[in-house]
């Protein structure tokens, strides 16, 4: 095999940045995960109530880092979303929640950007905190 990492000299930590990840407790209330295959899993993810609310930082000139957001079930798959999230103007945005715990990582854009993100509270979808009401959800 060819050592990729000597080869083009990988050894230094910036290449190898570690993708923060926060895991938020599944709601006991929400619908499962359908066994079967040909379930819409549309509509049980639309029946969910509740969404974690995530806040990103911004940093001190310029605008809110573009990033991907993942998140991997208790039940091990890995998904990702496929566009950039949005946030709101403090840097908010939301998932829904689960039957399962999940967690939730970040992808930046640019491989150099470091995202710097927490869990601001887990929400009922219909009836937020009037400040949360602009953070978009997916």
């Amino acid at each position: 095999m060819r050592d990729m990492k000597a080869e083009h000299g990988l050894g230094d930590p910036k290449y190898w940045p570690e993708l923060p990840s926060i895991t938020v407790p599944g709601d006991p209330d929400a619908t499962p995960w359908p066994k079967d295959p040909d379930a819409d899993v549309g509509a049980v993810i639309d029946s969910w109530t509740k969404a974690a609310v995530f806040v990103v930082c911004r940093p001190a000139y310029g605008p809110f880092p573009s990033f991907y957001v993942g998140w991997r079930s208790s039940g091990g798959s890995m998904h990702r979303l496929s566009i950039p999230v949005e946030v709101d103007r403090f840097g908010a945005f939301a998932m829904r929640i689960g039957h399962e715990d999940v967690t939730f990582f970040v992808i930046p854009l640019d491989p150099a950007t470091r995202i710097h993100w927490g869990l601001q509270g887990v929400y009922d979808i219909d009836g937020p905190d009037p400040e949360l009401i602009d953070a978009p959800l997916y």
